[in-house]
């Protein structure tokens, strides 16, 4: 059985009933605490660049799976803006 991908994780731990939901804004303090919680390196690299890019529509090469989740935290706490 394949593991969990990073998005699939949070939407089900924030209790989305779509991805896109995650996308909506009404889940970025739960998606926050989430993240507080979660061993970066449980998900590889490439399920982090994939969330980066899906919540903030940009490519971005992190090198490493926990500066991919401060940046995720730093977008979610609104210190990240396009």
């Amino acid at each position: 059985m394949a593991e969990q991908q990073l998005l699939d994780f949070l939407a089900e731990k924030s209790g989305c009933a779509y991805l896109s939901e995650l996308r909506d804004g009404t889940k970025n303090r739960e998606i926050s605490r989430i993240l507080d919680k979660v061993d970066a390196d449980k998900f590889s690299m490439k399920d982090w660049k994939d969330a980066i890019e899906y919540f903030t529509d940009a490519k971005l090469n992190i090198q490493d799976q926990k500066s991919a989740k401060v940046f995720l935290k730093k977008h979610f706490s609104g210190k990240y803006s396009k």
